[in-house]
This record gives structure tokens, sequence and C-alpha cells, in this order.
């Protein structure tokens, strides 16, 4: 049985790799929602982000590198089509941030995302976002690229509906990622996996 093998998705406009191979983030700069809540998304204009493989690529993980440093906040993550217009995804419900350290949180199992499954196109393009509820939810490997991020603060922990606004551009973007199996193979044992990010 043959293995899929592993890469990050990579920036298609960005200089930089927004995670290494193993899907690991290489930003470094420091962020927080603060107190607020927020929602994060990349700047297409800034920051492509392309499915890797070619053809149906099933959703396994939508993930965001966050750490909670104070008051408790939830935080739920989406994949919207290039544009920002239509929703492809999300998780099933709204996670509790835990840890002062970052680490990756979220989504996890196909069951863990809806619709399920969750299919998308090798080559194609998408915006990756999180949200997060008042609190102290942040990170220390967000992507200081200017112009990296669109944000607002309204709290979408309750579920994504309908396009995302415009926002306002802003930097540093935080780190999401999803993990990705070929559709054909998804079911086999021991897959490994596709990893593409926002940084």
């Amino acid at each position: 049985m043959s293995r899929v093998a592993p890469h990050a998705w990579r920036l298609a406009l960005s200089r930089h790799l927004a995670c290494d191979a193993a899907g690991n983030p290489t930003g470094s700069a420091t962020d927080s929602s603060g107190g607020g809540a927020a929602t994060l998304w990349n700047n297409t204009a800034v920051d492509v982000f392309t499915c890797p493989g070619s053809g149906s690529q099933t959703v396994n993980e939508i993930t965001a590198d966050l750490n909670i440093s104070g008051a408790g906040a939830n935080m739920r993550c989406g994949i919207y089509d290039s544009t920002a217009t239509t929703l492809i995804a999300q998780g099933t419900a709204a996670v509790a941030i835990s840890g002062a350290a970052d680490s990756w949180q979220g989504h996890i199992g196909q069951a863990n995302i809806t619709p399920n499954p969750t299919t998308l196109t090798g080559g194609t393009s998408y915006v990756l976002v999180v949200t997060v509820s008042a609190g102290s939810g942040g990170t220390t490997h967000g992507d200081a690229t200017t112009n990296s991020a669109k944000f607002d603060t309204v709290d979408r922990t309750g579920g994504y509906s309908g396009a995302l606004p415009a926002g306002t551009v802003s930097q540093p973007a935080w780190p999401v990622r999803v993990g990705v199996v070929a559709a054909a193979v998804a079911s086999l044992p021991q897959l490994g996996r596709n990893i593409f990010v926002m940084p």
C-alpha cells in the first residue's frame, strides 16, 4: 500500500513558507485578540493558499496554532472559497482554547468538520479563517508579512454563515492549517496527510 506523502501548502505569492513539511508554523510574531472577540483570515492580495495535490482531497483537520494567556476563550476554524464569499467547511462546534504555549487546536477528524465529508480540489486556492470569542486567545507564531491578514471583531464561534466582510487589512496572520487526504484513499489506514496553512 502506498502512502500519501505529507507536504506543506505553500504560499503562492509570499517568499517564505508558512510552515515546514511537517505542518509546523514558521512565523514568530506575537498577537492576541486583546480581550475581545476577533475573526482573522488570509488577505488574498498578499497570501494565497492552494490545496496540494490534484483532484478531490478530503478534509480531515482544520486547526489553528493558538494559546490562552488568561481569561478563557473559544475558537472555531473555517474554509471559504478564494473570494471569501462561499463557506466551504467549518468545525462542527466551538472548541475551548487551552494551554499557555501555542499548540494546534480545533477540529481534528472528519466527524468534527461540517459538512462531512468535505472535499477540496487540489490546485485550487482557498481562504482559511479562525475566530476567537472574547478572552485572551492569541498566538506566538503569527506571520508578520505586511498586510498578510484581514480581521474584524465579530465572534463567529457560534458558526460561520454567508460571506466574510471586507475586513480591516493588518498583520500578523494567525497560523491556520488544513489536513487533507486524496478522496480515493481517505478510508485506508495509516495514510500520510497533506497540510496547507495560513501562516
